[in-house]
């Protein structure tokens, strides 16, 4: 008894002590809580979450800037979660027109979570499935490996993660869509952060204002993943980070995969101005550089093969025969180094 009495006199002590020193002990708690960091773009493991919204009105208006209510329920275990209240619209202009289910901005802004990352995201984009069918799932996954190799390349690059999303009708309390696969992209204002560089947007630029290591490693990238859906100067399919003013040095970071020959989309096309008949032939965009430029890129490259493939064989959520596929068509990109074929692609391409 005594040693209870003694315990509760030490208590009342203590906190006495914190409100005389005017420290609240649930203070400095919130405070703690307030600077932890998430790690939402830091962690790898897939996040399971629900998010509910009026799927009926989304589905059939597809408003891209009009805002629908949310609820969107985080799982960090089995018995611990974050809740938070949110707003959606529909975003992107191809699949947006021609997708039952078009992908989805997330908006966060005003959330207090207690998680620094995710009360700073404001509006995030979420790559989702495109239309009901196994083959859709296949291609958000194979989309979302393509921004894990290019992190591999460069940090210049947008940072993703994984999600597992169960979607919900808020009207109806019902479930819609069961374990779809999704993932988001880092918010433009993250990556002026890192780079300490703001985005340029409605601006005349050229590939010789990109820094150049950068502009090289963007076109080999574009190429081993058969991409032809890309332009530096019409911004297209890239953000360019720098300075205004000058627009010397920038930087320069790709999105939207889903026209490559990676990804390969049934709805892709081949470009026939380039000479392709098929989705999966490459074709060099680059700029023109020097055969020594494109051997020490390249050289950078071979030595990122086996992270790349390594990266695709653990990539467990998508089947084997997919993961085969893909580890396929980076070894053919990898033949045309070894054979000393694409040193000769590169510098033809420039000379037409």
């Amino acid at each position: 008894m005594k040693n209870k009495d003694l315990i509760y006199k030490s208590i009342r002590i203590a906190f006495i002590l914190l409100l005389l020193s005017n420290i609240s002990p649930w203070h400095l708690y919130s405070q703690d809580d307030n600077d932890a960091d998430f790690g939402l773009f830091k962690n790898e493991s897939i996040l399971n979450i629900k998010l509910a919204f009026d799927i009926e009105t989304f589905m059939k208006e597809k408003p891209e800037e009009e805002y629908l209510d949310a609820e969107i329920t985080i799982y960090l275990d089995e018995t611990d979660s974050i809740f938070e209240k949110i707003k959606v619209c529909a975003r992107g202009n191809y699949r947006r027109r021609t997708c039952d289910f078009p992908p989805i901005m997330l908006n966060f802004k005003g959330a207090k979570t207690g998680y620094s990352d995710l009360d700073d995201l404001g509006r995030v984009k979420l790559v989702s499935h495109c239309m009901p069918g196994e083959d859709y799932q296949t291609y958000v996954m194979r989309e979302y490996l393509a921004y894990k190799i290019y992190n591999i390349i460069t940090d210049y690059s947008f940072r993703v993660r994984l999600m597992n999303i169960s979607y919900y009708d808020i009207k109806t309390h019902s479930l819609y869509a069961n374990n779809k696969i999704a993932f988001i992209l880092e918010p433009v204002d993250f990556l002026e952060k890192r780079f300490g560089k703001d985005e340029l947007e409605d601006i005349e630029i050229t590939d010789e204002s990109v820094i150049n290591d950068i502009v090289l490693k963007l076109s080999v990238f574009e190429y081993l993943i058969a991409n032809s859906d890309w332009s530096i100067p019409m911004i297209h399919n890239l953000k360019i980070f720098g300075d205004e003013d000058t627009r010397a040095n920038s930087i320069v970071v790709p999105y939207d995969f889903d026209y490559s020959g990676w990804v390969n989309t049934h709805y892709s096309v081949a470009r026939e101005d380039l000479g392709l008949k098929d989705i999966r032939n490459r074709a060099f965009l680059g700029p023109c550089r020097s055969e020594e430029e494109w051997r020490d890129v390249l050289d950078y490259y071979q030595e990122k093969e086996n992270n790349i493939i390594d990266m695709i064989e653990d990539f467990e959520y998508l089947k084997r025969r997919e993961r085969n596929d893909l580890v396929r068509y980076v070894e053919s990109f990898y033949r045309l180094y070894r054979d000393d074929k694409i040193i000769s692609i590169f510098m033809e391409a420039c000379n037409q």
